[in-house]
């Protein structure tokens, strides 16, 4: 995957991931188009990339878009076609599966997969529209929640799953057609995703969390991560620590992960 000139319309880029990815692209990109809820969050982070007045900010909220072909049009227009999308808009939870409410599991699914799902969609069409041999690319940020469970985020990690499992196939479907898919899973990454988590209620958990203030940091994340793109990587998972052993224990021997998991919880919720 190359960024060189390219248009790379990012989501979620008032923080976290999006945020620091849009920054270091800055410096080799043709146009960034950032997107996420907060207009001025968006309108500082536009200042902190290099050529900042080449970049948009177009705010919008995943969980609302009425029409999503007619935003993409719009982005399209303003930027003069985009080549790469960059799915990190996305929010967590931490909360017991059973004292989490039912409107914030349709929250989680509604901003993490059904949004994501129909912005990628809608940009596929036009990208599609373009010649051969290459249309474009979709990066999607998931999540190693994605490919294991995890106590405490059981509708964040089915959210996780669901995209990487749409994502998976939408790569096969479009494996001839010029688009490619890749789909990106960080363990922990010291950002404030658990401070701004959905608690069971719906309101933000507003705490941080232990495993994430020991992660990857950000701008480390973000160089690994676009190292491994230009690369052509298209499944990446990227972690240290418990999430690395986890994910690979996981893939091995499945069920003793889940009596081990099962052994560390309730060591967790007696201490």
């Amino acid at each position: 995957m190359q960024f060189d000139n390219k248009t790379v319309w990012v989501t979620g880029a008032s923080s976290g991931i999006g945020k620091e990815t849009a920054i270091q692209l800055s410096a080799e990109v043709g146009r960034l188009v950032l997107s996420g809820r907060n207009v001025e969050q968006l309108e500082a982070v536009r200042k902190l990339c290099f050529n900042s007045e080449q970049h948009l900010v177009v705010p919008f909220d995943l969980a609302a878009m009425d029409d999503p072909a007619a935003l993409v049009d719009d982005v399209w227009q303003q930027s003069g076609g985009v080549d790469i999308l960059l799915n990190s808009g996305g929010i967590s939870q931490r909360s017991l599966a059973m004292d989490c409410v039912a409107e914030v599991d349709r929250r989680l699914m509604e901003i993490n997969f059904f949004g994501t799902v129909a912005l990628t969609k809608a940009l596929v069409s036009k990208l599609l529209t373009r010649p051969m041999p290459h249309r474009g690319d979709v990066i999607t940020i998931s999540s190693v929640s994605g490919k294991i469970g995890a106590p405490m985020r059981a509708g964040y990690c089915a959210s996780k799953h669901a995209v990487v499992g749409y994502m998976d196939c939408l790569r096969a479907e479009l494996s001839d057609s010029g688009v490619t898919v890749a789909v990106v899973s960080p363990g922990w990454v010291k950002t404030a995703i658990a401070e701004n988590a959905l608690d069971g209620d719906g309101s933000q958990y507003n705490r941080k969390d232990r495993d994430t203030e020991n992660g990857i940091e950000v701008g480390d994340f973000v160089s690994m991560m676009i190292k491994k793109l230009k690369n052509g990587r298209q499944d990446i998972v990227i972690a240290a620590g418990k999430a690395r052993f986890g994910y690979h224990f996981h893939r091995f021997f499945p069920e003793l992960y889940h009596r081990l998991l099962k052994r560390v919880y309730q060591h967790q919720d007696q201490s």
